[in-house]
């Protein structure tokens, strides 16, 4: 159920992403706020619906790999973690086609840990620009609090997070331009989640879209 909520955002997301890329006549509203008319807005919306009509039928042989097969990605066992709870979805959407798995963690320090592994299937291109926009640049901020930084992890481009104060950390990567692997931690120095996804077979995740 989760999984088709994600589905209709992203659906919505893709939407607001075409519009936005399509431009628009950039007339100011009352507000000072540039806009455009509603008839443009609703051509912009039937374009961006025609972009996901067009990625659905051109991947339309595209099928996620069930979720069954993703949670062989996520040992029991990872990086001085034990595994509390794992489970998964697939699902067909408004033929958008997404598969997903999320697990738990947990060490003797008590410091947790959450990984979601998602494969985009059929709307990986547009999905890209929407869920994954930090894919295609570099981005570095950093302050006494933390930092927030892409990056590459063994040539698949990353983004990385960090809160020092809160000792909480994410870390997103892309793997095949079509995998999402998003890990959260509490408790954790800023170093741990790189340990963690050393310990992920990245390699095995990018031969599945082969198979």
């Amino acid at each position: 159920m989760r999984l088709k909520v994600f589905s209709f955002v992203l659906f919505a997301g893709i939407i607001f992403w075409a519009i936005k890329s399509c431009g628009g006549d950039n007339k100011n509203n009352f507000s000072g706020e540039k806009s455009f008319p509603f008839s443009e807005t609703g051509k912009k919306i039937t374009q961006g619906m025609r972009e996901i009509g067009q990625a659905i039928k051109h991947n339309s042989n595209v099928h996620p790999v069930p979720h069954t097969t993703l949670q062989n990605i996520l040992p029991e066992n990872l990086a001085g973690y034990k595994r509390t709870d794992i489970k998964g979805e697939t699902t067909d959407a408004m033929g958008i086609k997404v598969s997903e798995v999320k697990a738990q963690y947990q060490n003797e320090a008590d410091s947790r840990l959450k990984i979601q592994v998602t494969d985009m299937g059929n709307m990986s291109g547009l999905t890209m620009m929407t869920t994954a926009a930090w894919a295609f640049k570099d981005h570095k901020n950093e302050d006494t609090k933390g930092f927030e930084r892409t990056t590459e992890i063994d040539g698949h481009k990353a983004l990385e997070k960090y809160n020092k104060a809160k000792r909480e950390g994410e870390l997103s990567v892309l793997v095949a331009k079509r995998f999402i692997i998003k890990l959260e931690a509490s408790r954790v120095d800023e170093d741990r989640l790189n340990n963690v996804i050393d310990e992920i077979n990245l390699d095995e995740l990018e031969e599945l879209v082969k198979e």
